[in-house]
């Protein structure tokens, strides 16, 4: 990146006490600037480094002003406030911008917003019914609305929301998103968090709740230091599902998309009808499933763990690259790793391929 641009924009957030949801929108902001200046610079030949510096912090929005909000240091009044406990769930629906979600102080739920344009179309939208709190980012619709919207939002950031989530609430968090970003962080849920993504980026870091569910049609999810104290429950479609030190009892399913889970803990099963899992365990506390149809399945174990496995396979394969001592030589795989086994493994494949290391 470039070393002034860098400076530039670093000298925005050094204002501020570093908080996971800070951070991430600062990754966010390097990124898009770095390879805006990039693209201005080839289209911009003569222009001197510091005005396009200027012209793409310009074009990026009010990045101080927005870093002010997620920081909870901005002076304007909530867009709303009320109560936790007047609700059992909370339900936020992104179409477009991007929606940072993170704990907040006091008893009260509070919807920030900040946008470049008085337009009461991009009004995020807050209703309270039957003890639901529904949050909803504006969804351009008609033709020419969306034009406009696309002409006066080119910037990722110049539409952003934010919402407090206090550590009182006893509720699930439910977020659905259809378009733009959603960034969730710092959360402490007593209920569930279920997640639903059609298209464009969900990002969930340091939250626990009791259940996780996340249902992947199409984008990209990322759930990092995620601890599920009951299921962590994933469908993935065609969309890419990537998990990390999570923790969880895993029922994940993969008909298209890709699974990729790094230092993970939990037991549970996973299924890949054509598309690809690859897994990195920290620590399993249980049985593991496994079964591919057409899929890749890639399992990696501590090395100094024990397990027995146990598969069958009708024309895929399985394979076993580590050390280990056949059980049963006739029929179906049956085989141990190591000396004192602390769980099973259960592998099944039609024209896949099941790979254990």
């Amino acid at each position: 990146m470039n070393d002034a641009l860098e400076k530039s924009i670093g000298a925005i957030f050094d204002a501020y006490p570093e908080t996971t949801a800070l951070n991430e929108f600062k990754e966010e902001v390097m990124s898009d600037a770095s390879e805006a200046l990039q693209d201005y610079q080839r289209q911009n030949p003569t222009i001197s480094e510091p005005d396009a510096i200027r012209a793409i912090l310009d074009s990026l929005g009010d990045i101080a002003a927005i870093a002010k909000m997620i920081a909870g240091e901005t002076t304007e009044v909530a867009v709303f406030s009320q109560a936790t406990q007047d609700y059992r769930q909370i339900l936020v629906n992104a179409y477009a911008g991007q929606v940072y979600i993170s704990r907040g102080d006091g008893q009260e739920v509070k919807v920030h917003q900040l946008t470049n344009i008085d337009r009461p179309e991009f009004a995020v939208q807050v209703q309270n019914e039957d003890q639901q709190l529904r949050i909803t980012m504006p969804k351009p619709t008609g033709h020419g609305l969306f034009n406009f919207f696309k002409s006066n939002f080119s910037s990722r950031f110049r539409n952003v929301i934010k919402i407090e989530v206090p550590s009182n609430f006893m509720g699930d968090l439910k977020l659905s998103v259809n378009a733009g970003e959603v960034f969730v962080s710092d959360l402490d849920l007593q209920g569930d968090l279920k997640t639903s993504l059609i298209a464009g980026a969900l990002n969930v870091e340091h939250v626990n709740a009791g259940n996780v569910d996340a249902d992947i049609s199409a984008g990209k999810a990322k759930f990092s230091q995620v601890n599920a104290s009951n299921q962590f429950i994933g469908s993935v479609s065609a969309g890419d599902l990537k998990l990390m030190d999570t923790t969880g009892q895993f029922d994940i399913e993969v008909a298209a998309g890709n699974l990729v889970a790094h230092q993970v803990v939990g037991a549970g099963g996973f299924h890949a009808n054509a598309g690809n899992i690859d897994v990195d365990w920290a620590q399993v506390s249980g049985n593991i499933h496994l079964d591919t149809a057409l899929g890749n399945i890639t399992m990696r174990f501590m090395t100094d763990i024990s397990f027995k496995i146990k598969g069958n396979t009708t024309m895929g394969m399985i394979k076993v690259l580590r050390e280990h001592t056949v059980l049963n030589s006739s029929g179906n795989l049956d085989a141990q790793v190591g000396f004192t086994p602390a769980f099973n493994v259960y592998a099944s494949t039609s024209l896949g391929a099941i790979v254990i290391k």
